[in-house]
C-alpha cells in the first residue's frame, strides 16, 4: 500500500438486484481519487437471501460479479489504490428495509422480503429464520472466487451477523444451537 489510510466499508443500499450501478461507479470512483492506500467495498451479500436489505450489493452470480468488475476496472484506469471487499451474510438480520429508514423487517411474502437462513432459528426482530444445516461456507467460498475475478485484493468476512467470523466455522454460542460437526 502507498500509505496506511484506509477507507472502511460503507453500506450504500443502492444496488438493484445486487448489481452495482452508476451510483457505485461515482461513489467508489470519487473515493479512489482520495489518496488513500486501501478502499474496502461495502458489505456485499454472498447470496440473495444473505443480504441485509434489498438495496445491498451482491456477489452471488455472474451478473453481480460483472457489474462490480466494471466499477473496479474503471477505478483501475485512474488509481493504483488497493481494493478490498467485505463479504457478508446477514443471517438472522436479513430482509430489512434500507438503512436510513426505520428498522423494519420484511416477511417472505411481503415486497422486498425473502425467507432468511441462519445458523439459528432464534428470531432477531419481528421474524424468525429457518435453520440452515450448513454454516454457509459454500456460498462464501464461491463469492471469494468471484471477488478474485473482479480484481479485489483483500477479502473480509463480515462478523457482525452471528454467522461469519474471522475464524471459519466458529459458532456463536448464544445463537448457534445446532448439533452439527464443529
Amino acid at each position: 500500500m502507498n500509505n496506511r489510510i484506509v477507507i472502511p466499508p460503507m453500506c450504500q443500499y443502492s444496488a438493484g438486484e445486487g448489481q452495482a450501478n452508476e451510483w457505485h461507479l461515482a461513489h467508489y470512483g470519487n473515493l479512489a481519487m482520495s489518496g488513500a492506500g486501501l478502499m474496502i467495498i461495502e458489505a456485499t451479500g454472498v447470496s440473495p437471501q444473505g443480504r441485509i436489505s434489498y438495496g445491498d450489493l451482491g456477489l452471488w452470480d455472474k451478473n453481480t460479479a460483472h457489474t462490480l468488475s466494471k466499477v473496479i476496472s474503471f477505478i483501475r484506469l485512474h488509481s493504483d489504490l488497493r481494493i478490498g471487499i467485505q463479504l457478508s451474510h446477514a443471517g438472522r438480520k436479513a430482509s430489512t428495509d434500507l438503512g436510513w429508514k426505520p428498522h423494519q423487517y420484511f416477511q417472505p411474502d411481503e415486497p422486498h422480503g425473502w425467507q432468511i437462513y441462519a445458523p439459528s432459528a432464534i428470531p432477531f426482530g419481528a421474524h424468525g429464520s429457518q435453520i440452515l444445516n450448513k454454516r454457509g461456507d459454500k456460498v462464501h467460498y464461491y463469492s471469494i472466487c468471484r471477488s478474485s475475478e473482479t480484481g479485489t485484493f483483500h477479502r473480509h468476512r463480515h462478523g457482525g451477523n452471528t454467522w461469519c467470523t474471522w475464524i471459519p466455522d466458529t459458532p456463536i454460542p448464544f445463537t448457534d444451537h445446532k448439533q452439527t460437526d464443529r
